[in-house]
């Protein structure tokens, strides 16, 4: 037996609950440390993935680390009385085979076969980004490393920084790889190729995470990276989703007018984001949605400007780059008036259309008083 079936085969809760007392909490279970003098439960084991994490001390790994960390045993001694426990295990279970295929069953057609994507998780290692701020949101998205050996079909991946990707119903349908370091010649990033699961040029990172916030807003914020997505979330702006590139798509356009018809975009401050920017404005306007365009400093993104500015003052910055779109009462009471009436436009069910329009009335009543425009904060 491999070391990767050994992993995939004994549940990592229940082999860490032979020493710590674990608490289940949602889909990871935590307890206190036994690597450290834990006194609040710092522990976090994902049964999933296979994997835990101590925040307080920093110690990580599989079920063989474990076992090779709370008996200070060498690699191959875990491994072997591993596989000693498993066979102890398996002698005490009554297996009961499937029926053989049946011989006149149609032959299958000759499809590769996609690569196990819960295979791959479970071999996955915990990451932790490092700003602490960030920490929390990281782990909420199931960001991980990949170790250095992994199975051929994920060559590709190796030792890489991990990006889970979700359809809109959560479901996941492929991973996203960063290098770790930059001074190499190595792709930046490396996103799956499209097949059945997975069309790039149709989905967006985060969209399962945001699209009740998006229709709770009314709006959605539009970033470049995974990490700038992240930094979004982290800063509590959970209506954000992210393009994986410069490059807005048709079909992620479609994706969004789903949920909202109005778009900020903010897309890195490069001479590329710049074009990026121009280019999917263009096409978000044509598609009779309103856009409005966020402009980073040069050479800054969304994940450098929270690193940099820190939660609470780049929700500042962010807030006050739309009041500065529209400064004068004019052009505020015009932009109201106008997503007014492009939500009534897209809208085709007859009270919902009528309170939208009873909406509208109202707030133009409530700018213009005696004649004047009302001045707003």
């Amino acid at each position: 037996m491999n070391t990767n079936e050994l992993k995939q085969r004994i549940p990592i809760e229940e082999e860490i609950g032979r020493y710590v007392a674990l608490t289940r909490q949602g889909r990871h279970y935590t307890g206190l440390c036994p690597f450290h003098n834990d006194h609040h439960p710092s522990l976090a084991v994902n049964p999933e993935r296979g994997t835990f994490c101590c925040f307080a001390c920093g110690e990580r790994g599989d079920v063989i680390r474990f076992r090779m960390l709370i008996e200070r045993i060498s690699f191959r001694e875990a491994v072997s009385r591993l596989e000693e426990e498993w066979k102890d295990r398996k002698e005490k279970r009554t297996v009961v085979l499937p029926p053989p295929p049946s011989s006149s069953a149609p032959a299958a057609p000759a499809v590769r076969p996609l690569p196990d994507l819960q295979a791959f998780e479970r071999i996955l290692m915990p990451y932790l980004p490092d700003d602490t701020r960030l920490t929390d949101t990281w782990l909420r998205f199931g960001v991980s490393q990949a170790p250095h050996l992994v199975p051929d079909a994920w060559k590709a991946y190796s030792n890489r920084i991990i990006f889970p990707l979700h359809d809109e119903e959560g479901h996941l349908i492929g991973f996203a790889g960063r290098r770790q370091r930059d001074d190499t010649d190595q792709p930046k990033y490396i996103n799956p190729s499209n097949s059945s699961r997975f069309q790039k040029s149709e989905w967006l990172y985060g969209l399962y995470q945001a699209k009740e916030a998006i229709r709770q807003t009314g709006f959605v914020y539009v970033v470049e990276g995974y990490k700038d997505l992240l930094a979004m979330h982290a800063s509590g702006v959970t209506n954000s989703v992210a393009i994986g590139g410069t490059s807005l798509c048709e079909g992620q356009l479609r994706r969004l007018q789903a949920y909202t018809h109005e778009v900020r975009l903010m897309l890195d401050g490069d001479e590329a984001g710049e074009k990026g920017m121009e280019r999917a404005a263009a096409m978000i306007r044509q598609a009779g949605m309103l856009c409005h365009l966020f402009r980073l400093p040069k050479g800054e993104d969304p994940d450098s400007m929270f690193r940099l500015m820190g939660p609470t003052d780049w929700i500042t910055w962010l807030r006050y780059q739309w009041e500065e779109l529209y400064p004068d009462p004019g052009e505020r009471l015009a932009y109201r008036i106008q997503k007014g009436i492009l939500l009534l436009a897209n809208e085709h069910d007859p009270e919902r259309r009528q309170y939208l329009l009873g909406l509208l009335q109202q707030r133009w009543k409530e700018t213009f008083l005696n004649g004047e425009l009302k001045s707003e904060n």
